[in-house]
């Protein structure tokens, strides 16, 4: 097992992935549709606040699953691909990538709910 600190990630590393559209696995990650009857003013501030909140919650993730959904989604590796790199069978980073997620949907659900 891999331990230490992964570099945080910004708002403006999933600004430049969309804007380049190099990641469409980034984009189905952190999937955005505006409300049609919205403006275009409301609609980016929607999507820089949706960004910052996705940034702060993988921020928080524990190493390991912080590592694999940036492996995963920011240099596209397979999960074989970071297993071998991790030191661990596909289906633990797989484990690791669900619990990720999860916890990602539920602290955006969260943060839909209170505003």
């Amino acid at each position: 097992m891999m331990s230490g600190k992964a570099k945080p990630l910004s708002v403006g590393f999933f600004r430049e992935i969309s804007a380049n559209g190099t990641s469409t696995e980034t984009d189905k990650l952190i999937s955005y549709q505006p409300d049609r009857h919205s403006d275009l003013s409301v609609a980016i501030f929607e999507r820089e606040d949706l960004l910052r909140t996705l940034s702060q919650t993988i921020n928080l993730l524990p190493f390991e699953e912080r590592l694999v959904v940036s492996l995963y989604y920011v240099t596209d590796l397979t999960t074989e691909e970071i297993g071998d790199v991790m030191q661990m069978e596909a289906f633990e980073v797989w484990k690791h990538l669900e619990r990720a997620i999860l916890k990602l949907r539920m602290s955006l659900k969260q943060q839909r709910h209170s505003a």
